[in-house]
């Protein structure tokens, strides 16, 4: 008896390259399709062909493209079964899915991706902004922030980013003293200057400064 699973096996057999070819209409490939679908047996037997190519991106979007790999899609449609398989065959956690983490608040996944390299967590994008920056600018709106910072720090996560965005320095304009005193005793650089030439000093004296006025 013939069902779904065994067809494919069938026919990834004949095509070697039919795992990887591009659906014509909206420019993806079929593992990119199962997760979408919610199709996790489909998944499996994808990402076990030998012939996958595992770092295929997808391109999407008609104004603003936005580009995702097997990973970040995963996370932002919450499949955290596929994440496990994923996880299991020892695919590259690349820094664009620890954002997508910090992005759409789900601590739960960022745990699961089992952080193995804290250095390319370290890394600032363009704006000089670095993953521990963009989690305490949301860390107001989203209590599940708190615990991504927190867990974070505690797997090694750089403190001190110089000449950057300064982490400490976003905690003393927030005015979050827990916040503040788990960063020092983390061993935070209160001396460390960001982009504007300011240490968290700086900042508590702009702060009582513009107080007085």
């Amino acid at each position: 008896k013939y069902n779904s699973k065994n067809i494919l096996t069938y026919v990834l057999n004949i095509d070697n390259n039919l795992v990887n070819q591009m659906d014509n209409n909206y420019n993806i490939t079929p593992l990119f399709f199962c997760v979408i679908c919610n199709n996790l047996e489909i998944f499996k037997i994808l990402l076990n062909d030998k012939n996958l190519n595992n770092k295929i991106k997808w391109i999407t979007g008609k104004n603003e493209k936005i580009i995702y790999n097997i990973v970040d899609l995963c996370i932002v449609l919450n499949r955290e079964n596929f994440i496990k398989i994923i996880i299991n065959n020892n695919i590259e956690i690349e820094l664009s899915s620890y954002n997508k983490c910090i992005e759409f608040d789900n601590f739960e996944m960022l745990k699961m991706l089992e952080i193995k390299d804290i250095n390319i967590l370290n890394k600032t994008n363009n704006k000089k902004e670095s993953l521990l920056s963009k989690s305490i600018k949301k860390i107001k709106e989203k209590v599940e922030q708190r615990k991504i910072i927190i867990y974070l720090i505690e797997k090694g996560i750089n403190l001190d980013y110089k000449n950057n965005i300064q982490p400490l320095n976003q905690i003393v304009e927030l005015n979050d003293i827990p916040l503040l005193n788990f960063f020092i005793n983390s061993g935070a650089n209160i001396n460390c200057l960001d982009n504007n030439n300011m240490n968290c000093l700086d900042i508590i004296n702009k702060q009582r400064n513009e107080l007085l006025k």
